[in-house]
């Protein structure tokens, strides 16, 4: 005697639970009015359960921000707020341009900057060598990064571009929004400084020009820097300015030559981190604050070029007058030291540069 079959058991088994018996095939088919007749028809089996692959699952970008909680539509919706904060219009693909215009006379600490686009500029290259330019020609350049140490790695979000344009100093600052925005900020940058005659930086030979550089040759681009003029005012700094001070950074200048003090300022060092925290969450809360850092910067540097182009403006500022006085007039032999340089050495509160 032959053994039952599985399915014998099992209907033993579901009789003796009182369970129903099992629906078989042809009885499905019944119910479902499904005639035997398949002439004519695909009879292939379609799965009762669709494979995993037929089904794709989140790509590796969704399931990171289903991890940190959505920071992509956090940062869309960010953007949103940084234009209503900032003013902001966009002027590429992920990228926006902060301007600001700030009509001249314009105080600066204690430093007054006059003039227009057509006043020249004395602009400081080397040791004993000075080139002038018209005001509207010199392009005020500075750069907010990812990071402070340069290479390949580092990225720069922000480049503030200023320049005087009739009667003001216009500030446009260039802010992607993704890191895919550098193709329209590069593109900006080689459009203002093609037409410039002159660039100026506050140690922009080492770090901001060379940076630039070299994003555009990552882009496989020539950049658009070759044969033009630079004027690096920290160098000019640390020969006409610096007297007894302890650095020459940029805020150390602005503090001792033009009298401003920065007000709730965001550190440079903290600059990157802001950067980093708006890529992974979409925090904007400190990006104001880094575009008010770089435009403070460029304003900056041109009180500074104005200043460093007027022996009658740099007097005041050593710390010894009669020495500085002494320094000055070897400069100038000759020259009777006019009455506006003698008020200055007296009063160092009123210092005016002009254009």
């Amino acid at each position: 005697m032959s053994a039952p079959s599985i399915g014998e058991r099992l209907a033993r088994l579901r009789s003796a639970i009182g369970a129903p018996a099992a629906v078989g095939v042809n009885d499905v088919r019944e119910m479902a009015g499904v005639s035997d007749d398949l002439s004519g028809r695909d009879t292939s089996l379609a799965p009762l359960f669709p494979s995993k692959a037929s089904t794709p699952g989140p790509t590796l970008a969704e399931r990171i921000a289903r991890a940190r909680g959505g920071p992509g539509a956090k940062r869309d919706h960010g953007i949103d707020a940084l234009r209503r904060v900032t003013g902001g219009v966009p002027c590429g693909d992920d990228l926006l341009c902060v301007e600001t215009r700030l009509p001249l006379p314009h105080m600066h600490g204690r430093t007054r900057i006059t003039g227009d686009a057509r006043r020249p500029l004395a602009l400081p290259i080397r040791a004993g060598e000075t080139l002038v330019r018209p005001a509207g020609d010199v392009l005020l350049l500075d750069t907010e990064t990812s990071g402070l140490a340069g290479g390949a790695g580092t990225f720069a979000f922000l480049v503030g571009l200023a320049r005087v344009e009739g009667e003001a100093l216009v500030v446009r600052q260039y802010l992607t929004t993704r890191i895919a925005g550098e193709a329209a900020l590069l593109a900006q940058v080689r459009a203002a400084v093609e037409s410039a005659g002159c660039i100026v930086t506050f140690n922009g030979k080492s770090f901001d020009v060379p940076l630039l550089k070299g994003r555009f040759a990552l882009r496989r681009e020539t950049h658009p820097f070759e044969g033009l003029p630079h004027s690096d005012l920290l160098h000019a700094s640390r020969r006409h300015l610096r007297d007894d001070w302890s650095d020459c950074r940029l805020r150390t200048a602005e503090e001792r030559a033009l009298g401003f003090h920065r007000v709730d300022d965001l550190p440079g060092a903290e600059v990157p981190e802001v950067w980093r925290r708006w890529l992974a969450f979409g925090e904007s809360r400190d990006l104001p604050r880094v575009l008010a850092h770089n435009r403070e910067d460029l304003v900056s540097l041109l009180a500074l070029v104005q200043l460093l182009g007027t022996t009658e403006g740099r007097l005041p500022l050593f710390s010894t007058p009669l020495r500085g006085m002494g320094r000055e007039t070897r400069k100038t032999a000759g020259h009777e030291v006019p009455p506006r340089v003698k008020r200055a050495v007296q009063d160092p509160q009123a210092v005016e540069v002009l254009v």
